[in-house]
């Protein structure tokens, strides 16, 4: 990454002590540590998530074939890939990605602050305002100043409860895998609403769902929790909404859509007032040209063991 502001020029005269004195300086002072301090390295694995346009055609045939082999281990290449064609859109991500209530909140929320700027936008283009359109214009533009984020983004919230969303129905297919990360069963479920999906490779406090997960393993820690109205169905995910997956295909019913958050970012990022969702993703294993996942090293002052 690059820090700019941290750079010093060696041909500037050393700043004095009041200046050393800085949120910079301070910043500089632990990028250097760890960088010949920080001698550990806990190399996170990285994953991707494949973008579809169209719903994928399903190899029921290799499904059936998997189903037999349950009762025992598989090998990796005999995991069915049910998706052949090429995905329109590649995103890796390599700490959680999540699906349901808290996607679709950032979506509405990105969608709603589109709309504020609109309006900014457009009344300062009017030359004569009106005294409600000039109160109108300080009161978007105070919404939108950044110390203002997290109230508006509750008050957002707050809102879009208000208006039940009832998240899209939507089919999950998963490779489950043992604590080897040997692929144990594929397992398909029958469409379903969920309130939230969650697919975690790093741990994060206070997160209770789903096991613990830890970067390094092979298999990513998921946590499906059906809404309400589905919960009381019998199912794969509603008995077991924690699994350990190493692959997980995802699509929709229908016309519907939804919206992912991968590492904290939405995608697809809200563009106009008809932005819509995705049909069908898939998450798997960021690999080499050897088939070998991927990993991105973050150098640590002691040995991570999680």
């Amino acid at each position: 990454f690059l820090l700019p502001w941290v750079y010093i020029d060696p041909y500037e005269a050393p700043p004095s002590e009041k200046e050393s004195n800085t949120m910079s300086q301070f910043f500089q002072g632990l990028i250097d540590n760890y960088i010949h301090v920080g001698r550990q390295t806990l190399n996170v694995r990285i994953w991707r998530c494949n973008v579809y346009d169209q719903l994928p055609q399903w190899d029921h045939k290799a499904d059936k074939r998997d189903a037999k082999r349950s009762a025992k281990r598989i090998a990796a290449s005999d995991v069915s890939h049910a998706v052949k064609e090429e995905p329109s859109q590649v995103f890796p991500f390599f700490q959680r990605l999540e699906i349901g209530y808290g996607a679709e909140l950032a979506k509405y929320c990105e969608s709603e602050e589109l709309k504020m700027r609109h309006m900014v936008k457009e009344l300062t283009k009017k030359s004569n305002l009106t005294t409600q359109e000039a109160k109108e214009l300080a009161r978007l533009r105070g919404d939108l100043r950044p110390e203002n984020d997290e109230v508006r983004r509750k008050r957002l919230a707050d809102k879009f409860a208000r208006e039940r969303y009832q998240t899209p129905e939507l089919m999950i297919r998963f490779v489950k895998v043992g604590l080897d990360g040997k692929p144990v069963q594929v397992l398909c479920d029958q469409f379903m609403s969920f309130s939230h999906i969650k697919l975690s490779n790093v741990p994060v406090h206070n997160d209770r769902d789903t096991f613990p997960p830890n970067p390094e393993d092979p298999w990513l820690e998921m946590y499906a929790k059906s809404a309400p109205s589905y919960s009381t169905r019998k199912n794969i995910l509603n008995a077991e909404p924690a699994q350990h997956v190493s692959r997980v295909e995802i699509i929709s019913r229908g016309n519907d859509t939804f919206s992912v958050l991968a590492d904290g970012q939405l995608f697809p990022s809200v563009r106009g007032p008809k932005s819509t969702g995705y049909k069908s993703i898939v998450i798997e294993k960021f690999t080499n040209a050897n088939d070998e996942q991927m990993s991105f090293p973050v150098q640590t002052f002691f040995p991570i063991k999680l």
